[in-house]
């Protein structure tokens, strides 16, 4: 008696720490577990748990997740019912259950380190994190752990090998495992993974297949379900993803926690590389203890036994998490928590090495970096806002606490409306668009308006609540459509992962009856897309775009705005994508018209008035695109769309030079020119920003002063060249505006630097210098052309003639022409030379549109201009005689305005006729 006494005895000091691990870890799982909102993925866990048993079938049959979790808590909240606490209880039991389970396979794979494993299991952060959340992670852990012992007792724990008839514990080994491993797959098709390394054991016998084949007898119901769903997921884009960055984002995941729920990235990164450090220590004396090397001084090991504990963890670790990384690759998916049934392994192994340390303070050092790290993560998950779940809870409370009786609330996207269900109920509320689960295929477009005015009809206001919003309606049209009806507030409030807006609507809401937009055009890019309107949003801008076909290239956008004069007023030329970042052309759908919003990069100061949006289709390498007229033909590469008009000075910041220039009544706080070394009588953009110094009502009167500019050379001549330009300057005190003008530097100025004077009513002050480069400008024309012409265009330039570099074309040969032009009288503008191929019935079929080696406003009288031009010949061109026209146009002009040729009819010339050869 007193021997069994104590045995008992021993066996409870022996259980008691597994006990105690047990109550912290429930202590620790239960902390805050109603604290923060449930996320989307818990709202659709609580979602099926209101339906019947058939219907939560029938769902998950259609949904990436089978349903034996679903069931789980579909039963718990039958009895204990669906609050916060205990739609997430589950995922607590199941968690410290999960405590035990490594206890029993420390105690397998090393004895020693049973207790150390179940220790890390209580306190791993990522554990902990899915603990609390209404999802099947920890139950698959828990199931994970539990097949893989069974497997190791089938199998034959601690290298003792089972028999070659029968398994050791067949009488309840087997049933068991056959019963977990089948839940699992029920629960997780990614289990299907940890069944491989599980074959890879059972298969050694005869038996192992028959318990194999059980398995699949007891999911073979599911599976025509599995092979339904095999690569039908539309909750991601197709594409494939850097394994580089999703292996950094599992072994972040083991070992501090995912840097999106628990740690930022920059933390996570060292410390997970600390990790791997402390990991291979860990297996090296895991090894060492299993004697499985023999290590000689400096020399081969002298023997090498495998030991199928080891290896089994290797295996249990390594396999799942490539097979799940390469179906991720192929169907661009991808948590880190998919990969948590090859948790069990890694803290498994890193208890079995760090138990194996002789010396006792590498074991404190090593303990000490993990409990501070976890103790980190644990202390952002529980106590750092940044680290919290989406917070659906509080944005539904808010809109019930502010919202008036007839307003209603939008979602955007429907897809999270099981958790909005949850929190602010049934009613009074319209998804946009309707959808059951995450479908990156169904983006929203102007389809959505008849569903918005159904929604909106009769109401006073509206609530948008966005979340994935990006996905599903990445180019922000619901908002946009909300803006077009109604107001914004500006009270809507700032929530951690949820976003919120609201507008208040006018008493009688016209909803458009397609896209809304001021300017319509009809502009076709080479046959991919065509420019359908522009609508002004303040100082920014709506594009609208309709694909003509499948885009197979990224596509770019360039975007700049000019005045009437062609002076831009953009910092530089900008270059985007036509729609959201995350709506590439690739995914573009022929037919439907895509919202680009694009924020305008204009010129702080920018004064009142209207501009033109200039508008260019380039490939992703950043080449242009012609736009087509009606009949096909190339016409130019750049759209003028307008007018946008400016009301108030464009706010922005101000960059002034050191010493302001104060005239009586404004002060000129920057100056500068546009480049700093230019060609004697070239014209030059001087961009100058003002400040109003005087009351407004000094300006009551008098709204405009004429500014004029005079030149200085280095030998004190002065030139003025330029007639006055009015400033409008009716703004209030302080107020900073810009004006960007052209000067022509004077030719007859000796080279060297020139000072600019401005003028204002009888005050005068120097405001820049810049140099004049020497200038080789040709008077005497070619005394012999291929082709003499003498053509007169609007008295403004003469074309003499042409010569023509070979006359008749090959396949794929270009052809070079050289223009000779003679300039007649000054420019006011910059003109477009064009240069076309005509077919048969008048159509351009090649296009050489190009700005000539000087631009036009810069041509003195009698100069002479040789302008090169490069015919390419394209491969399809049939065979046949192609008339060359010429001609300039002012590309300033939305309509390209072009020179008429004097005494003549037209706006062109016929320079030769080129021959194509067979």
């Amino acid at each position: 008696m007193p021997k069994i006494k104590s045995r008992q005895t021993n066996n409870l000091i022996r259980v008691f720490p597994l006990v105690a691990l047990i109550w912290m870890a429930f202590a620790i799982r239960l902390f805050q577990l109603d604290t923060q909102s449930l996320w989307y993925d818990e709202g659709i866990t609580w979602y099926l748990s209101q339906f019947s048993m058939p219907e939560l079938i029938r769902w998950t049959a259609a949904d990436i997740q089978p349903p034996f979790y679903y069931l789980i808590v579909w039963l718990s909240t039958h009895f204990f019912g669906d609050s916060e606490f205990a739609l997430r209880f589950p995922s607590v039991i199941f968690g410290i259950l999960a405590v035990p389970l490594m206890w029993r396979l420390g105690r397998l794979t090393m004895p020693s380190s049973a207790f150390l494993a179940a220790w890390l299991t209580v306190f791993a952060p990522t554990l902990i994190y899915y603990s609390q959340e209404a999802r099947m992670y920890t139950l698959l852990v828990c199931q994970s752990c539990f097949a893989s012992y069974l497997v190791l007792k089938i199998a034959g724990a601690n290298n003792c090998p089972p028999s070659p008839y029968h398994f050791k514990g067949m009488n309840w080994s087997v049933v068991a495992y056959t019963i977990v491993m089948a839940s699992a797959l029920y629960t997780h098709y990614f289990s299907v993974f940890l069944l491989i390394v599980h074959a890879i054991y059972l298969c050694r016998r005869r038996s192992g297949w028959i318990i194999l084949g059980s398995i699949f007898l007891c999911f073979s119901p599911w599976l025509p379900v599995l092979f339904a769903r095999f690569g039908d997921d539309p909750s991601y884009w197709t594409g494939s993803l850097k394994l580089n960055e999703i292996m950094l984002d599992v072994w972040i995941s083991f070992t501090v926690g995912g840097k999106r729920e628990m740690i930022f990235e920059a933390d996570g990164q060292w410390l997970a590389a600390i990790f791997g450090m402390v990991f291979v220590g860990c297996l090296v004396r895991f090894v060492q203890k299993q004697n499985l090397l023999y290590p000689c001084k400096l020399r081969v090991c002298d023997s090498l036994r495998v030991n199928s504990n080891l290896l089994f963890l290797l295996a249990w670790l390594i396999i799942p998490i490539g097979l799940i990384l390469l179906v991720a690759y192929q169907a661009p998916k991808f948590n880190p928590r998919y990969t948590m049934l090859a948790l069990p392994p890694f803290i498994l192994i890193m208890a079995g090495g760090l138990v194996s340390f002789d010396k006792l303070p590498i074991k404190f050092v090593i303990l000490t970096f993990i409990t501070a790290s976890w103790l980190f993560s644990l202390h952002n998950w529980f106590f750092v806002p940044e680290f919290s779940k989406d917070d659906f809870k509080h944005v539904a409370q808010f809109i019930r606490e502010r919202s008036q009786p007839n307003e209603t609330v939008l979602l955007s996207s429907g897809h999270f409306s099981p958790v909005w269900q949850y929190y602010f109920g049934d009613e009074n509320w319209t998804p946009l668009p309707q959808m059951e689960t995450l479908d990156v295929n169904q983006v929203t477009n102007f389809d959505i308006i008849p569903e918005m005015e159904r929604a909106l009809t009769g109401k006073s206001g509206a609530w948008l609540v966005t979340w994935q919003d990006k996905v599903i309606d990445p180019n922000g049209v619901v908002p946009f459509l909300l803006d077009v009806v109604g107001e914004r507030p500006n009270d809507g409030g700032d929530f951690w992962g949820v976003g919120l807006e609201h507008w208040r609507f006018p008493e009688t809401m016209i909803f458009p009856h397609d896209y809304p937009t001021d300017i319509r055009t009809d502009i076709n890019f080479a046959n991919m897309v065509n420019l359908r309107g522009v609508k002004q949003l303040k100082n920014d801008v709506a594009l609208f775009w309709e694909a003509r076909q499948l885009l197979e290239d990224d596509y770019l956008i360039s975007l700049s705005i000019v005045d009437e004069n062609n002076i831009n007023w953009t910092e530089t030329r900008q270059v985007m994508r036509p729609a959201n970042y995350l709506y590439p052309t690739m995914r573009w759908v022929v037919g439907e018209v895509v919202l680009g919003k694009q924020s305008l990069n204009w010129l702080a100061g920018t004064p009142p008035g209207d501009y033109w949006l200039e508008v260019g289709w380039l490939t992703s390498l950043g080449q242009g695109v012609d736009i087509l007229d009606e009949h096909g033909s190339p016409q130019r590469r750049m759209a003028l769309v307008g007018p946008l008009h400016v009301i108030h000075p464009i706010e922005g910041e101000i960059v002034k030079n050191s010493v302001p220039i104060k005239f009586d009544n404004i002060t000129l706080v920057k100056s500068v020119f546009e480049k700093q070394t230019v060609e004697a009588g070239s014209k030059i953009i001087w961009d100058g920003v003002w400040q109003i110094e005087k009351e407004f009502a000094f300006f009551e009167k008098t709204q405009f002063i004429d500014l004029t500019f005079t030149w200085q050379d280095s030998e004190g001549h002065i030139f003025q060249t330029d007639s006055p330009h009015s400033l409008y300057v009716n703004y209030p005190l302080g107020t900073f505006f810009r004006s960007r003008l052209k000067s022509t530097t004077p030719y007859q100025a000796k080279p060297g630097t020139v000072t600019l004077h401005a003028n204002i009513d009888t005050e005068t002050h120097a405001i820049g210098h810049l140099t004049l480069a020497p200038t080789e400008r040709i008077f005497q024309p070619p005394t012999d052309f291929d082709i003499a012409l003498n053509v007169n265009f609007a008295h403004q330039a003469m074309l003499l003639g042409a010569d023509i570099n070979p006359a008749t074309l090959e396949l794929n040969q270009t052809m070079t022409i050289t223009l000779y032009w003679q300039g007649i009288d000054r420019f006011e503008k910059d003109y477009t030379v064009f240069v076309h191929a005509l077919d048969d019935e008048g159509y351009p079929i090649i296009n050489a549109d190009h700005a000539p080696p000087r631009p036009t406003s810069n041509w003195l009288e009698g100069e002479i201009i040789a302008d090169v031009v490069y015919l390419e010949s394209p491969s399809n061109l049939p065979v046949g005689d192609y008339p060359i026209e010429v001609g300039l146009y002012n590309a300033a002009d939305v309509n390209f305005s072009r020179l008429t040729v004097v005494e003549q009819n037209t706006d062109y010339v016929i320079v030769a006729y080129v021959v194509k050869l067979p």
